[in-house]
């Protein structure tokens, strides 16, 4: 884990992935998630760069954080690694995230994988409901999940995916389970206060954030975490390409992973 500090003072903390020497991309994690689960991309041909959002992980916490502030601490980042050009990849909750930093200084693409979208965009669910109205429920529900990962690992990837782990599509002596596992216990590494905030921001209606740049997005057909309808709104919201795949949450992400850093790498 690295970090830099932030103008404002605040601590971003980010991990580094596949090849070094490589064109950089930005991962933007899901909701709830953290840098870890960008170690799916290790064998792409791209420097990925992997920051924890305000409050998850080892970053510090931003009580008035949003999308716009997300574009800020991205550019902040890429200034200080002296990164002049680079690509912006998101993955379920972290697709509005990064749509936003996709309007940052030297971003040249945007690609997404099962993005969320505005809760209006597909069928209300329970959990969205509490992110609206009782933040306080999701605390707890966020809080039980970190004991009941470390006492059984799979419970991590079992939110994502009903895929068997040897049937996912992951880099060779990644181990997928392990992988979620530790992205589940990184996210709540400072409680689960800031997991709660960000939920329930995903929660309240809002307008997606529209980047001058190209965006193309990948979703999965079969995805009970985010409905192909919401794919398809974000979309139209950004005049995106899309690409259906036959696939669900954590699926869409293993198979597509690559054609995206290919799609957002700035020297493609």
């Amino acid at each position: 884990m690295e970090t830099i500090a932030l103008p404002d003072g605040r601590t971003l903390a980010y991990d580094e992935y596949g090849d070094a020497d490589a064109p950089p991309v930005v991962f933007c994690h899901g909701t709830p998630g953290s840098r870890r689960s960008a170690a799916l991309f290790e064998d792409c041909s791209a420097r990925i760069v992997a920051p924890d959002r305000p409050g998850i992980g080892a970053s510090d916490p931003d009580a008035g954080r949003d999308f716009d502030s997300w574009r800020e601490d991205v550019a902040a980042l890429t200034e200080e690694l002296g990164i002049d050009e680079f690509g912006v990849v998101g993955f379920s909750g972290g697709g509005p995230f990064a749509l936003a930093a996709g309007d940052a200084p030297g971003a040249t693409a945007v690609g997404l994988l099962a993005p969320s979208g505005p809760p209006e965009a597909g069928p209300t669910d329970p959990l969205t409901v509490a992110g609206r109205h009782a933040p306080i429920l999701l605390r707890g529900l966020f809080a039980l999940q970190r004991p009941i990962v470390r006492w059984n690992p799979d419970a991590a990837l079992s939110l994502y995916t009903d895929a068997e782990p040897a049937s996912l599509s992951v880099p060779d002596g990644v181990d997928p389970i392990e992988v979620f596992a530790e992205d589940a216990l990184t996210a709540s590494e400072q409680g689960s206060r800031w997991l709660a905030r960000e939920f329930a921001l995903l929660s309240e209606s809002w307008s997606v954030p529209n980047p001058e740049e190209p965006v193309k997005i990948w979703f999965g057909e079969d995805d009970e975490n985010v409905p192909p309808s919401v794919a398809t709104a974000v979309a139209e919201a950004t005049g995106a390409e899309t690409v259906a795949l036959s696939t669900d949450h954590l699926e869409t992400l293993c198979e597509a992973r690559e054609d995206c850093v290919s799609f957002v790498s700035p020297s493609a």
